[in-house]
Formats: C-alpha cells, sequence, structure tokens
C-alpha cells in the first residue's frame, strides 16, 4: 500500500490507495483513522520532534529580544533642551524644560565664527571682577523632572577663554547648586579636560588641549546602571571613571527633589575657596541636555555644525521658494 500525504493546515491527511493498512504512514506515532482511512497527527511533538526544538529556539529568542529591548528602553535618550540662542532669547528650541538662567551681570548675546560658521549666535559668559570668585559669571539648569538625575548626556560646545591669571584649573560643570567643588574642570595653561572631587583629586583626565580661539564639543555622559562617567572630545572618548560617590549625579544645595546643571559658574568651595577664579569664561555656542545616555557611536555622530542666524534661515527659505516658483513656472509653459 502507498500512502500519499498532503498538508493541508495543521494536519497531514493520508490517502490509502489499497486495502493493505499494515503501513502506517511510515511515520511512527501516527494513527490510521479506520473509516477516512487518513493519518492523524496524535501531537505535533510526537510527530515531528524537531519542532519541539524550533518552537524552544524561537521563543527562545524572543525573550531575548523582549528583554533587549527593555534594557534599551531603559538606556534610551530622548532630548530634553537645545539652548541654541537664535533670537537672543534662553529658551530651549526643544522640550519642556525651562531657560537658561544668567549668573552675573556681565553676560550677554553676541555672535562668533564658530566651526567656520560666522555670525552664528553665542550666549558670553564673562567675568565681573578677578576677585572674589563669587562673582564670576556662568548660566544654570533645572533639570529635574525631564531630565534623570543620575543617567543622563550633557552636549556643550563652547569657546573657553583661558588666562593665566586664573587658578590652574576651571570649571564647566558644575552638578550640585554650587555646593560642591566636584566638576568637570579645564586646564588654564594646557586647556586639557579632568575631572575633579571635592579634595583636589584628579579621577579622570584626557583629551587634547583646548586653545583660545576653538569651539570644541565637551559631552559628558553618566550611565546610572553602573556609575560610569565618560567625557569626550570632540566625538572622541577623553576617559572616563567610575562615580561610586555619585559626584555628578545632578543635585541642588540641599536634600529635595531640586535637580540642577551649573556651566561655567564654580562654587566658590574648595581649594582657594573665594579668592581664587575657578570660573570659566567663554561663549556657549550650543547646549543640549539628553534624557539617557548617548553611545560612543551617538556621541561621535552628533551635529558640531553651529546653526545659522534667523535671517540666513530666511534667506533659505526665499532661495527654495523662488526655485519652487521658477520650475512651476516653467513646467507650465
Amino acid at each position: 500500500m502507498k500512502i500519499k500525504r498532503t498538508r493541508r493546515d495543521a494536519q497531514h491527511v493520508c490517502h490509502s490507495t489499497s486495502n493493505d493498512r499494515s503501513d502506517h504512514c511510515n511515520y511512527p506515532r501516527f494513527d490510521l483513522c479506520e473509516r477516512k482511512r487518513r493519518c492523524c497527527i496524535v501531537t505535533a511533538s510526537s510527530c515531528f520532534p524537531h519542532l519541539s526544538i524550533i518552537f524552544f529556539l524561537v521563543c527562545s529568542a524572543a525573550i531575548v529580544f523582549a528583554l533587549a529591548t527593555s534594557l534599551a528602553s531603559l538606556r534610551a535618550q530622548t532630548v530634553e533642551a537645545d539652548y541654541n540662542f537664535i533670537g537672543n532669547t534662553l529658551n530651549s528650541s526643544v522640550g519642556s524644560i525651562g531657560p537658561l538662567m544668567p549668573i552675573g551681570a556681565n553676560n550677554g548675546f553676541s555672535t562668533d565664527t564658530v566651526r567656520g560658521v560666522p555670525n552664528t549666535p553665542i550666549y558670553r559668559i564673562a567675568a565681573s571682577g578677578s576677585t572674589p570668585n563669587f562673582s564670576q559669571g556662568g548660566a544654570q539648569v533645572q533639570t529635574n523632572p525631564f531630565v534623570s538625575s543620575s543617567n543622563y548626556s550633557v552636549v556643550l560646545l563652547a569657546n573657553f577663554q583661558l588666562s593665566a591669571a586664573d587658578a590652574a584649573a576651571t570649571k564647566i560643570f558644575d552638578f550640585k547648586d554650587l555646593s560642591s567643588d566636584a566638576g568637570l574642570y579645564i586646564n588654564s595653561a594646557t586647556g586639557v579636560l579632568s575631572f575633579i572631587d571635592g579634595s583636589a583629586n584628579i579621577l579622570g583626565i584626557g583629551g587634547a588641549g583646548v586653545s583660545l580661539l576653538d569651539y570644541p564639543q565637551v559631552v559628558l555622559t553618566r550611565d546610572g546602571m553602573t556609575g560610569l562617567v565618560s567625557i569626550y572630545q570632540n566625538g572622541t572618548l577623553a576617559f572616563s571613571f567610575m562615580d561610586s560617590t555619585g559626584l555628578a549625579i545632578l543635585g541642588d544645595s540641599m536634600i529635595s527633589s531640586n535637580a540642577f546643571l551649573t556651566v561655567f559658574k564654580d562654587d566658590a568651595t574648595g581649594t582657594g575657596g573665594a579668592l581664587t577664579n575657578e570660573s570659566t569664561q567663554g561663549n556657549i555656542a550650543r547646549l543640549r541636555l539628553y534624557n539617557g545616555v548617548l553611545t560612543a557611536d551617538q556621541v561621535a555622530a552628533l551635529d558640531t555644525v553651529a546653526v545659522p542666524e534667523p535671517a540666513t534661515w530666511a534667506l533659505l527659505g526665499l532661495g527654495v521658494f523662488a526655485a519652487f516658483a521658477l520650475r512651476r513656472k516653467t513646467v507650465t509653459r
């Protein structure tokens, strides 16, 4: 007897061509149906043991994918603030986070050539006195509840006006609302970046020296899961360290839910105290805040092109409109 097997939905139907029923479909664990002479699958797993393996592998892959997706969501990055100073405003161009809050009397809007782009809007941070340190300028933003205090990224495109009259290192980022001396610093003589704790200990140092005319892009990321703080300069990792004591966790001067990031302004505490100028002077061309940790590849791919002024955007818009109108006129002819 020959048994022909055809696959139909979830079972195999076997058609007998003779009365010989000794052959049970040439398949183990199949039952020959008496009335309709067809082979019925008892269970898919018993008829096809390899299907169980495939099913197990598929389910495992699905579980791994779900876990990976869940982990990725924890590490997802969203830009919560983008300060580019177009229109001479301290408001962010995206998100719901508040404006930059100026510190000092001599700050102001201006323009500069940033990475080859002339007339780029900038926010100038200038000193209002050499000493004491609390007269120095800076800018501050309240980050909560839009940015995680422990799992975030900061992208700063800025120019640093380094001076030998300043302290050995001046502060770029302060994380505790000017209540701690710990922070990201730049060496006044060499232009090299470093992270210094409240006791003048260097936790990490690296990167190429910055000159007075440069507009380097400095990126700081803090991973809330591992405590790893990474500092990048122009898309390249400068150094990293484990922030086991939470120095780079955004906070304030009191135990509360508030959190602040301060740029350029020093806390006037620690070595030298208020009699030492540890604030940085310079020009901020762009400041971005991300809720989440940017990867090394994402940092390398960040836009470093300065944003043109509104007049430039208007000219570009007029050019596009003129080109479209000319093309439409040519087509109608």
